[in-house]
């Protein structure tokens, strides 16, 4: 039996995947994963504030700040490092597209470090 195939086909196009990512930051629809209330005190964020400040880096983040994940830890995935007027440093963002109805989860969303 073949296992279902999680990640959208849009998986594939940075440019198609930051512009879904916007919608789902203007919709409210970013889903978090767990460990992202890990880094929040970093942003000095409440998880109610999280919306919000995603709307905000979704409107900053440009295709040139695209970081293409490297890591064979890490899950494919979308990651952005951007100088960001809001929160006045550089910042680090990654999420995933899932399903067949493009969900997007966030994985990553704290301070670069590096």
């Amino acid at each position: 039996m073949r296992r279902p195939r999680r990640k959208h086909p849009d998986a594939g196009q940075p440019e198609a995947a930051l512009a879904r990512f916007l919608l789902a930051a203007e919709k409210g629809c970013v889903e978090l994963h767990p460990r992202i209330q890990d880094r929040l005190h970093e942003l000095d964020l409440a998880l109610g504030e999280v919306g919000a400040a995603l709307l905000d880096a979704a409107r900053e983040i440009r295709l040139s700040d695209f970081r293409p994940v490297k890591e064979p830890w890490d899950p494919p995935a979308y990651a952005f490092v951007w100088d960001s007027a809001r929160f006045r440093r550089r910042m680090y963002l990654k999420f995933r597209l899932e399903g067949k109805r493009p969900t997007v989860v966030l994985y990553s969303f704290h301070p670069a470090d590096y």
